[in-house]
């Protein structure tokens, strides 16, 4: 059998089989921001392109000058709907902190189908440009 079908989010070609080669891969393998498991896949990268087009550095945070890193795990359930966050890192400010968790829990979910929940890790980062 022969099949060239492009891997997920971009992922390079399939290696278009033949009968002396054996069959050819369904899909190539995925594309960046795409993790396999053995039950398939997740893409988080949607999610994460979410939080970072969506952070807005709060006003209060700004007239103090405040700067800094806030740092999750964040799960989503097994349809790749979030389901939690926990913070593994302050920004060593509440205001951030605060506006952070926010932004992880509004900024939707992923595609996921692995089967079962999925926990990334994901860092926000408040600074100045």
């Amino acid at each position: 059998g022969s099949s060239n079908v492009p891997g997920l989010n971009n992922g390079p070609t399939g290696n278009n089989g033949n009968s002396t080669e054996g069959p050819g891969s369904n899909d190539g393998p995925p594309g960046p921001g795409v993790e396999n498991s053995p039950g398939g896949s997740y893409d988080s990268s949607g999610y994460i392109g979410r939080v970072n087009a969506n952070k807005v550095m709060p006003q209060q945070a700004v007239r103090r000058g405040l700067s800094g890193t806030v740092s999750f795990n964040v799960t989503f359930d097994s349809e790749g709907n979030f389901s939690g966050a926990d913070m593994i890192s302050s920004s060593g400010s509440s205001i951030l902190d605060n506006a952070a968790a926010s932004l992880v829990a509004g900024s939707g979910g992923i595609e996921n189908t692995t089967g079962g929940p999925v926990t990334i890790t994901i860092n926000v980062d408040y600074g100045y440009n």
